[in-house]
This record gives C-alpha cells, structure tokens and sequence, in this order.
C-alpha cells in the first residue's frame, strides 16, 4: 500500500530523470532501482540491515524510518523469514517514488507499505523491529555532494530519528541504526 501525498510537479520531474535509473542487484531474486548519480545503496545500508536481522531475527513488523530508496528495510525484510510486514517512512520524493516501484517491481505490495512524510511527524505504531539510516553528517562538515538526493541522505544530523523511533518502539523491542562516527550524536 502507498500513502502518497506529492505534489504533481515532484511526480513530473521523477519522470524526467527516470532516464537515468538503474535497476540493481539488491539481494537474491530482488532488484532495486536507483538513479544513476543520486544517492544509491551502500555498505552502510547492508550492515544496518544486517545488525537489525542479527538482533532480531523472530521480528514480524518492522519499520524503516527515513527509508531513502528502501534498501536497509527491503534488505531486513528479505533476510527475516517471520516478517509479515514492513512500513516505510520517507520524505524525499525522489527517494519514496524509487521506493515504490522497487516494491511494485519485487511483487512486494501486500508485505510493505510506505509513507511520503516527515519521520519528524510520524505518529508511531507497534514493530518489533525499528531500523534507520539516517543523514548522520553535520550541515557543514564534509564535501557537500552535488546531487541533492545525495546530500540529503547524508547531511543533516539525527533530528526527529530517536523521538520517531520511540513512538514507534514498543518495550523490550528492538531499534536498529548505526552508531554516528562523526555526527551530533544518537538521538
């Protein structure tokens, strides 16, 4: 299911660059598409996913806040046999729009649902198992990427991941994200 709140000029310039998407290997038989010079994903993305299965293995809701393409939850969802479904919460229309049809394209519909919002403004839920990969680099520290996809997913702090993760997080359940080597710090 899609929860879609865009706004048609977001949907025009997706399909202008829908030129330079990448369909890509992401796990088994699952493929992901990607823009070509955009934010793709990562090593970062499989060890999140990784660390959160690991962690969890018996998880049967998971929620992947700022989801970006969908990688660490789709990545999870792949790996966790139990999983009955995954919510995804992204705000960059670019990155939810590539997400939704990674998830049409996998067959995935029934299993995954995703939120065009701000994580800041998600109201919570029950999961067992909550991951995220948020933009952990300070604005202002590092080389900017040019591309705005990029620069997104990986500049701008922890704000709103801790608080949305809490709502969503019921006790003695599992909260996945990596640890910020340089950064402002778990939220």
């Amino acid at each position: 299911m899609v929860v879609d709140t865009s706004v048609p000029s977001e949907a025009a310039a997706f399909r202008e660059r829908s030129s330079h998407i990448t369909l890509d290997i992401l796990a088994g038989d699952w493929r992901i598409f990607q823009l070509r010079t955009g934010h793709r994903f990562s090593a970062d993305d499989l060890l999140t996913a990784w660390t959160a299965v690991r962690a969890n293995p018996a998880a049967r809701q998971v929620l992947d806040l700022g989801a970006g393409i969908g990688s660490v939850g789709l990545l999870a969802l792949w790996k966790l046999p139990t999983a009955r479904h995954l919510t995804m919460v992204e705000v960059q229309a670019v990155s939810h729009a590539l997400a939704c049809r990674t998830v049409a394209y996998n067959g995935l519909a029934g299993r995954v649902t995703l939120h065009h919002q701000d994580l800041r403004d998600w109201p919570g839920g029950a999961f067992d198992l909550v991951t995220a990969s948020p933009p952990y680099i300070p604005v202002g520290q590092g080389v900017q990427p040019q591309h705005p996809q990029k620069a997104a997913a990986r500049f701008g702090g922890w704000i709103g991941v801790g608080r949305a993760g809490l709502n969503a997080q019921e006790p003695n359940k599992t909260y996945a994200v990596p640890e910020p080597s340089m950064g402002e710090g778990t939220a």
